[in-house]
């Protein structure tokens, strides 16, 4: 169904208005024929057709709030709150001091499990303490947070996700352990 394109009036564009059914420019332009939201272009001819479209929308979204009422009663004093932080995780791995990462990020989470075991551990094994403190699964996001955090080699080349300040030692076996800098 293909609506035709009506042409651009002073005349139909205040008829309209006046109707009730326009709230917008957009609302204008589709009851004009035209699809989507208002392009530049037509807002100028709109405009420039009737210069005082912004206050005829303006009275008439008044009128039509004083006709139909909203269905929920707006109240007459509301208590605007800032969104709540996120809370701090808690874990059995306490946030190192030297870890780059956000709190509460899954990068910091793996920083601080290499870096709360001093003699280092295999891959596989910090693989798991990080599923199992996130809640991640092993085979997907763990392995990739994993990956980067482990990255950065002791001759400064790393993923471009990692942060300076550490190194990781790579051993035989898949043996990590955290070196800062």
């Amino acid at each position: 169904m293909t609506t035709q394109k009506q042409e651009l009036t002073k005349e139909r564009i205040v008829g309209i208005i006046a109707q009730g059914k326009a709230k917008s420019l957009t609302d204008i332009s589709k009851s004009l024929g035209y699809k989507g939201s208002v392009s530049g272009s037509l807002s100028k001819k709109i405009k420039a057709l009737v210069p005082e479209i912004d206050k005829l929308l303006k009275t008439n979204i008044i009128l039509q709030e004083l006709t139909c009422p909203a269905t929920t009663p707006i109240p007459k004093n509301p208590l605007w709150k800032s969104p709540a932080k996120s809370p701090v995780r808690k874990c059995k791995y306490p946030r190192h001091p030297k870890n780059p990462y956000r709190q509460n990020s899954g990068y910091g989470l793996v920083f601080d499990i290499l870096a709360s075991h001093k003699d280092g551990l295999r891959r596989d094994q910090l693989v798991s303490l990080y599923s199992k403190a996130s809640g991640k699964v092993v085979g997907k996001g763990a392995s990739w947070d994993v990956a980067v955090i482990v990255s950065p080699d002791e001759d400064g080349s790393k993923h471009r996700s990692a942060k300076e300040g550490y190194y990781v030692e790579k051993g035989c076996g898949g043996f990590l352990k955290i070196h800062f800098r």
